[in-house]
C-alpha cells in the first residue's frame, strides 16, 4: 500500500490528523482503476456488486460506493445521483485497512475539484472526531505558522452510546460560508 502525508497530534483535543499531501500524484496513479469505475457505473442499477453499494437517501438522491477489486482496496470513490439521476458530486476517499477515511478530495458533477479533506480519529478509541476541509482552487495559508487554513472544521461528538449527537461546524477563515444540508460522519458502506 503506498503511504503519504503526515501524522501529528492535537494536543489538548489527543486527536490524529492525516495532513494532505502529495494527494494528486496518489490520485493521478489511480486514473485506471477511475476509469474502470465509471464504466461500472453508468446505469446505477447495474452498481451491485461485491465492490459497490447503492444508498437511497431520504431526499430521493442517491449515493454509489464503489471500491477498487480486492477488499483490502485502499481508494473507495462515491458518487452522488440527484432525484432525477444526474451526477452532481463526486468523492474519492483514502481509506485504511480498517475501512476508516484518512483523505478525501471533493468534485463537482463536472469532475472539478472543490475541496480536500483530512480526517482525524481519537486515539483512545478510534472514533471520528475531526474533519478538516480545504479549497482546492485557493490555498488559505496562515501568517502565523505558514500552514494552510481549512476553509471549515467539523467537530464530531458522540454519546456514551456510540452515536452521533450531532457536529459543530468551525469556520476556519472568515469568508467561508457554512455548508448547507446535513453533515453526518463518514461511514464506509463495506464495513456495516
Amino acid at each position: 500500500m503506498r503511504k503519504f502525508g503526515k501524522r501529528f497530534i492535537l494536543g489538548s483535543m489527543g486527536v490524529a490528523v492525516v495532513v494532505v499531501a502529495s494527494m494528486m500524484a496518489y490520485f493521478k496513479g489511480e486514473q485506471h482503476g477511475r476509469e474502470a469505475a465509471e464504466a461500472r457505473i453508468q446505469s446505477v442499477e447495474q452498481a451491485r456488486d461485491e465492490n459497490s453499494r447503492t444508498i437511497s437517501h431520504s431526499d430521493g438522491t442517491r449515493s454509489v460506493y464503489i471500491r477498487n477489486e480486492g477488499q483490502e482496496s485502499s481508494i473507495l470513490r462515491r458518487y452522488h445521483f440527484s432525484r432525477s439521476g444526474e451526477l452532481f458530486r463526486m468523492t474519492l476517499y483514502r481509506v485504511d485497512e480498517k475501512g476508516n477515511a484518512l483523505t478525501a478530495k471533493i468534485f463537482d458533477g463536472r469532475k472539478e475539484e472543490l475541496f480536500k479533506v483530512s480526517f482525524g480519529y481519537r486515539i483512545s478509541d478510534g472514533i471520528l472526531a475531526e474533519e478538516r476541509i480545504f479549497d482546492s482552487k485557493t490555498k488559505r495559508i496562515s501568517p502565523d505558522d505558514g500552514k494552510e487554513l481549512p476553509v471549515w472544521r467539523v467537530i464530531h461528538t458522540w454519546d456514551d452510546h456510540g452515536k452521533p449527537t450531532g457536529p459543530t461546524i468551525i469556520k476556519g477563515v472568515p469568508d467561508s460560508e457554512i455548508p448547507q444540508g446535513e453533515i453526518t460522519p463518514f461511514v464506509n458502506p463495506f464495513t456495516i
